[in-house]
């Protein structure tokens, strides 16, 4: 089985222009929610003001005051990586939020995540929301 420990260091942006209505942006507010920056009802899949200020409260926390813009480049999903890096399992291996709500499939690499908000997994692709709200 493929390690996918520290594999998030060359994801794609995130930002209230950038992919903001996306599964990626749900994921990413999956993780703030997680880490206690956002409500569970917060993860939309829309990155908006409120996700913009929750990514610059995690940023200053994790990156430093100097790296707090707003926005998700892979210096912050490596980041939220390294912290969060865990084997989930025969589900797959991802951020160590191992509740059964998030999980990377090993065949073909793809996280998703589960809220109470979800219809069901959303699949954290960065051109599409669907199964979000």
């Amino acid at each position: 089985m493929l390690s996918y420990r520290y594999d998030h260091d060359d994801e794609g942006v995130l930002s209230t222009t950038q992919h903001a209505h996306s599964g990626a942006t749900g994921l990413w507010q999956w993780v703030l929610w997680a880490d206690g920056y956002l409500s569970e009802s917060d993860v939309d899949c829309q990155f908006g003001a409120k996700t913009e200020a929750a990514t610059k409260k995690w940023q200053t926390h994790f990156l430093g005051a100097s790296q707090a813009d707003g926005i998700v480049r892979n210096k912050t999903f490596g980041r939220a990586s390294h912290y969060h890096a865990l084997d989930l399992g025969g589900w797959g291996y991802g951020w160590d939020y191992s509740d059964g709500n998030l999980g990377r499939n090993v065949n073909d690499g793809r996280y998703s995540f589960r809220t109470k908000y979800t219809n069901r997994f959303v699949t954290a692709y960065y051109n599409s929301a669907a199964n979000c709200r």
